[in-house]
């Protein structure tokens, strides 16, 4: 099991250490790299570049360094799943694993629409997330 965190900024140091790991046809799902990053134990994984794959523990997530960025830059479909987002360049799309029977859903980043909200304080985008539990 796995939950979608968010689309994150990544750099040539990488938010995640281990990586990129892509198979030899560079064929990339959640599902290929939820498998890979799982079965080594590591607490996240992300996919990127739309073939990329990397794992870790999270120690950098949202620092000045990897931050947060909007869903919509993470944008570049999976070579192995068009229907899933793969992150983009320099974006990762980030997923927290479910070790050991922990409470969570498998939760997939697909493409989702806009909404707006307009108040005398300004305007607020947000995003609707389809959450598929397996």
């Amino acid at each position: 099991m796995n939950t979608y965190i968010g689309c994150f900024q990544d750099g040539p140091t990488r938010l995640f250490p281990v990586g990129p790991y892509t198979k030899w046809n560079n064929e990339m799902s959640t599902s290929i790299c939820f498998d890979y990053c799982s079965s080594k134990n590591y607490k996240y994984f992300a996919t990127e570049y739309g073939s990329q794959c990397f794992c870790g523990n999270g120690e950098k997530l949202n620092s000045s360094q990897y931050p947060y960025k909007k869903k919509t830059d993470c944008n570049m479909a999976c070579i192995g799943n068009a229907k899933q987002i793969c992150g983009g360049n320099w974006r990762a799309s980030v997923y927290r694993i479910n070790h050991n029977g922990q409470n969570g859903s498998t939760t997939y980043h697909t493409p989702t629409s806009q909404k707006q909200i307009t108040s005398d304080k300004g305007t607020c985008e947000y995003y609707v997330i389809i959450f598929i539990n397996e």
